[in-house]
C-alpha cells in the first residue's frame, strides 16, 4: 500500500482528499471565500438545479445519456447538463414545467436502470451525495375496509420506501383493489413484495405491485443486474424469488430476445412502457402508449 501510494504521489494521481492529509496548507490558502459577505447577491440556491447518476456499473457515453432524457423530458426549454465525473452529473432546467417534469413524473430510465436525481442548491460538494433513492409509484393489493384510511396506508407503505404520496381513490385509468402510493425505495435493498397488517392475534400480508421499476434481479431481487449477471450466472429458474410478479397487472417484462445492450429475458423493463425514460403513463384503454425514442448511439 505504501508503494502504492509513493507512486500516485510521483504520478500526480493523488485525490484532493488525500493530498489534504498529507500537506500542510499556506496561510492564503485556508483564507476562507465568504459567499455571504462578498458576492452578497449570488448566494441564494441555484434554480431548477438537480444532481443525477446511472444506477448502474457499467461505463456510458454522457451523449447518450443527454439524448435518451432530453427524448423522454421532451422540455419546453433548454436543459443544461454538466459532467462532474464518471456517472456524476449536474442538469439544469430553464422552466417549473421542465422542472416538475423530470422530478416528479419519472421514474426515468436510460438503458433500463435506473436514472437516480436530487435536488441541488449548487453549494454542496456534489460527492457527497448517496443518490440512493428511486421515486416509484407502488400499489398495496386487497387491503381490508378499516385500513382504507391514510394513517394505515401511508403506515403500511413506509415498510416499503419514504411516502411522498397516498391515494386513497385512484385517478382516472386505474381499476383494482388496490391503493397508490408513492415511495422512494432504496436501490440498494432487496425489492419488498408484501406490507404485513397485525391487529391482535391476526397477521395479513398485503401484496404489493410496482407500476414501473428498473432492471432487477430475479435471483437476488435487487436492482442494477438480472439474474445471468448475479455471480455466475447460472441459477435454477424454480426458485427464483423475484419475477414480474412485482409488476402492476398491465405490465410484464419481454421475456424473450436480444436486444441492443444483450439479452433480454428477466430483464424488468414493462413492455408497454417501452424500457426507456419516461416513468409509465396511467392505464387507459382507450389512449395509445406513448413509446420514447430509442438512446443515442455512443
Amino acid at each position: 500500500m505504501a508503494a502504492e501510494s509513493s507512486t500516485q504521489r510521483r504520478q500526480g494521481k493523488e485525490s484532493p482528499e488525500e493530498l489534504l492529509a498529507r500537506l500542510n496548507l499556506q496561510e492564503e490558502e485556508d483564507d476562507d471565500f465568504v459567499w455571504e459577505e462578498e458576492l452578497p447577491d449570488l448566494g441564494a440556491p441555484a434554480k431548477w438545479l438537480a444532481i443525477a447518476r446511472v444506477h448502474t456499473p457499467k461505463k456510458f457515453s454522457p451523449n447518450a445519456l443527454y439524448g435518451d432524457m432530453w427524448a423522454a423530458w421532451n422540455p419546453a426549454k433548454t436543459v443544461a447538463w454538466r459532467k462532474i465525473k464518471d456517472n456524476l452529473f449536474t442538469t439544469q432546467f430553464g422552466c417549473l414545467g421542465d422542472w416538475n417534469k423530470a422530478m416528479m413524473e419519472g421514474p426515468w430510465l436510460f438503458r433500463d436502470q435506473a436514472v437516480i436525481m436530487e435536488e441541488y442548491d449548487g453549494f454542496k460538494n456534489p460527492e457527497s451525495f448517496k443518490l440512493d433513492k428511486l421515486a416509484v409509484w407502488a400499489q398495496i393489493h386487497r387491503l381490508p375496509d378499516n385500513f382504507l384510511i391514510e394513517p394505515a396506508v401511508r403506515g403500511s407503505a413506509s415498510r416499503i420506501g419514504e411516502v411522498e404520496d397516498v391515494q386513497l381513490k385512484l385517478p382516472a385509468g386505474f381499476f383494482g383493489e388496490f391503493v397508490r402510493v408513492r415511495v422512494k425505495i432504496d436501490v440498494h435493498a432487496k425489492i419488498k413484495r408484501f406490507v404485513t397488517g397485525k391487529k391482535g392475534e391476526e397477521r395479513v400480508r398485503y401484496q404489493v405491485k410496482y407500476e414501473k421499476l428498473p432492471v432487477f434481479c430475479f435471483h437476488c431481487g435487487e436492482f442494477g443486474h438480472w439474474h445471468e449477471e448475479c455471480g455466475d450466472g447460472v441459477h435454477d429458474e424454480s426458485k427464483f424469488e423475484w419475477g414480474d410478479f412485482v409488476l402492476a397487472d398491465n405490465v410484464r417484462f419481454r421475456q424473450a430476445g436480444r436486444g441492443s445492450y444483450g439479452p433480454q429475458r428477466g430483464r424488468g423493463v414493462p413492455r408497454n412502457a417501452g424500457g426507456r425514460g419516461r416513468g409509465r403513463e396511467p392505464y387507459n384503454p382507450n389512449q395509445p402508449w406513448r413509446f420514447n425514442a430509442q438512446p443515442t448511439e455512443n
